[in-house]
């Protein structure tokens, strides 16, 4: 990852000020210029997609889980096809999921936000008692909605009773 550059806020904003006459609905004046977004504006965005809600809260659009799936779209185990930013829950086969309890969130500063956990081989293979090992191809994180927010596919691995993986998601702003 790049380092942040501060002269170029990945979001922007844009404010319009139009001041009417009340009586006769006439255009006085407008404002009419770009806002800036604010380190802190970064900070809660990511921080409202990752902190749960209070309880009875509703947690539609709240980080819930960390899924990983075995699908490939037109591609092959090797070479699954990219992710499209327009996929939805309808594009991954999950075939284990971690939920929102066993992540760890971090936010190392304003515009990042470090999703972590541990996939415990013997945790995911205690869901196939039958199977020596489970392949997937991808990753996703999923709000309480039941829709992705983040996805990745990649060339097929493969998890062991035998084997943890580390993961670490980053979600930031980018300034480039």
């Amino acid at each position: 990852m790049s380092k942040f550059d501060e002269t170029m806020k990945p979001m922007k904003g844009k404010l319009q000020l139009i001041f009417r006459d009340r009586n006769t609905g006439e255009i006085l004046d407008v404002e009419d210029d770009n806002n800036i977004f604010l380190n802190l504006g970064m900070s809660q965005m990511l921080r409202a997609i990752t902190t749960p809600a209070p309880s009875g809260g509703a947690v539609q659009y709240i980080l819930q889980e960390f899924s990983i799936g075995d699908d490939i779209g037109s591609g092959s185990l090797l070479n699954p096809e990219p992710a499209q930013a327009t996929y939805t829950a309808a594009n991954q086969n999950v075939v284990y999921t971690v939920p929102y309890a066993d992540l760890t969130i971090n936010y190392p500063n304003y515009y990042t936000t470090e999703i972590s956990l541990v996939l415990d081989g013997n945790a995911v293979m205690a869901q196939y008692p039958s199977q020596v090992d489970l392949r997937f191809s991808s990753a996703a994180l999923y709000s309480g909605g039941g829709d992705p927010f983040a996805y990745r596919r990649f060339q097929t691995r493969t998890i062991t009773r035998e084997i943890t993986i580390d993961v670490k998601w980053t979600l930031y702003f980018d300034g480039q």
